[in-house]
């Protein structure tokens, strides 16, 4: 029984950890031909670990964990989402959208489950040196593909025109805003570690080439989300990351970094690059030197309305309206852009066209927060919340029991969190199991971690 135990463990494991390592290298799984494959194999590893939870001695070592109230708290706290997201999967009417929009919820949590529960503490640690690694050749692929192919393609494609005119970096993603992320997780977890304390110092040249080579990335992809994002993972990281360093040691580290910082962002602003240039005809309206802060913000406010994003909220919250409360359906948003991305204010009676009428398709909204408002609405949004906040207690917690693991993890949620305001990464595939895994590993640590052990349940 032990053998097959064993086997079905190895098995579950290599699935699973293949989909993670592999996925970001198949365009991110965005393609239903790479996507449905890889949700294939993710159901086969589920599949392995359900055997494994029949067999009684299987069963015993699998749920024998030290901290089984917070454990069932942070599992039973994920189901009222998914089995709302369930049946409002069902009522669609669209069933391929509705269903790829159901599994971007449910296959990262089966992937999380099985590693909290299911993986032993040798699969863990490979599972953690296989994404770091993973992450720094994605970030050397994309660099090195910007330089030789100036992203003219995408590993083995062509890449979009408008990127490569713009000599974005794009990696293996056909966007740049999606290699950016890539990139910022990556920077996450290399942060962590080098922010550890007992880690000895020459653990830390790798990860400290891992932190250069995903600012460089971000800085070649000229994402204006992800150079925000830098910005919020580097103060996060001040935050929560000087944790095992003395009240006065860590106010010194604090003033020193914010000031360098600070002269990094004026510095930026200073320059005259294609990225700074970007940042600006983003956030800076012309002829601001005669106009008062209230005119140059309303100008600002009004720039950005006319833009490709400002357009997808203001037909996504369009959309919204209709359903408040249950939102108009799981994958919805492509299938009805047509009818809500013009403004609402046309009049057929009398002939009248709307201030706004946008002939281009939107397949996302580019703001995974609000997508998840307009398709699930009000409801949605409170119940997906809840895990949400359960996930951020324990990885704080988690910092106590494996330091760079859960400060990684944590900034991983904050960084994807914050980039999703203003981009879809969590509609790619790959990106959302690759952050269930990196969440995921220092919560099994965590939970698993006998009371005893550690003193201090707090």
């Amino acid at each position: 029984m032990s053998k097959i135990d064993n086997i079905l463990s190895w098995v579950a494991f290599s699935l699973a950890t293949g989909v993670v390592v592999i996925g970001p290298w198949l365009y991110g799984a965005w393609e239903m031909w790479w996507f449905w494959p890889l949700a294939v194999i993710l159901f086969l590893s589920t599949a392995c670990f359900a055997l494994r939870l029949l067999l009684s001695p299987a069963r015993a070592d699998i749920i024998n964990i030290g901290r089984k109230k917070p454990a069932s708290v942070l599992i039973l706290s994920f189901l009222p989402f998914l089995l709302y997201a369930l049946i409002r999967c069902c009522m669609a009417e669209v069933h391929m959208d509705a269903e790829r929009s159901f599994l971007l919820f449910l296959l990262p949590f089966l992937l999380g489950l099985q590693i909290i529960l299911g993986f032993s503490r040798k699969q863990r640690r490979i599972l953690y040196v296989l994404i770091l690694a993973d992450l720094l050749c994605l970030g050397a692929y994309g660099i090195i593909n910007h330089f030789v192919t100036h992203n003219k393609y995408v590993l083995f494609e062509k890449g979009y025109a408008q990127y490569y005119i713009d000599n974005r970096a794009t990696g293996t993603f056909f966007c740049p805003d999606h290699f950016s992320g890539i990139m910022e997780l990556a920077l996450c977890l290399g942060l962590a570690i080098v922010l550890t304390r007992k880690i000895e110092w020459k653990l830390k040249i790798f990860p400290s080439l891992l932190c250069l080579m995903a600012m460089t990335g971000v800085v070649l992809s000229k994402s204006r989300g992800g150079g925000l994002t830098v910005a919020v993972i580097c103060i996060s990281a001040l935050i929560w990351g000087l944790s095992l360093h003395r009240k006065l040691v860590r106010r010194y580290y604090r003033f020193v970094c914010l000031t360098f910082m600070t002269l990094i962002i004026l510095l930026f602003c200073a320059l005259d690059t294609p990225y700074t240039k970007r940042f600006k005809s983003y956030f800076i309206s012309r002829n601001t030197k005669d106009k008062s802060l209230i005119e140059q913000y309303h100008g600002v406010a009004q720039k950005l309305r006319k833009t490709s994003r400002g357009h997808m909220y203001a037909g996504a919250l369009n959309a919204w309206k209709t359903a408040p409360l249950l939102g108009i359906g799981p994958g919805m948003h492509q299938n009805l852009w047509p009818y809500y991305n013009n403004s609402l204010d046309g009049n057929k009676e009398t002939g009248k066209w709307p201030k706004r009428q946008y002939a281009y398709a939107s397949y996302e909204v580019h703001n995974d927060w609000l997508q998840l408002l307009e398709e699930y609405g009000i409801i949605g949004l409170l119940l997906f919340c809840i895990p949400a906040s359960f996930t951020f207690m324990i990885l704080l917690r988690s910092r106590k029991c494996d330091h760079a693991a859960g400060l990684g993890g944590l900034l991983a949620l904050v960084c994807m969190a914050f980039h999703s305001l203003g981009d879809f990464n969590l509609q790619m595939p790959s990106i959302t199991w690759l952050l269930s895994a990196i969440i995921a590993l220092p919560i099994a640590t965590y939970l698993r971690q006998p009371i005893q052990q550690e003193g201090d349940d707090v």
